[in-house]
């Protein structure tokens, strides 16, 4: 539901459990084309090597929906 929410204000969701363990190289990646994230609350390993990744790359790291601007 929240990607869906993000997607109607004009973003493009990706979600690192969409690519599974093995992806995570070509997460980060993605990443690298990213203007932001969102970081939903919850136990993810791989949402906190995106949000470490996002980091390094002076990403803005959202931590609610409501943070995030329509486009």
């Amino acid at each position: 539901m929240v990607a869906l929410n993000i997607y109607r204000k004009g973003h493009i969701p990706v979600i690192g459990e969409w690519l599974e363990e093995f992806l995570y190289p070509v997460a980060h990646r993605l990443i690298s084309r990213c203007d932001a994230i969102l970081r939903i609350p919850g136990e993810s390993r791989g949402a906190d090597l995106d949000v470490e990744e996002g980091k390094k790359r002076g990403l803005t790291i959202y931590s609610h929906l409501d943070e995030i601007p329509a486009l």
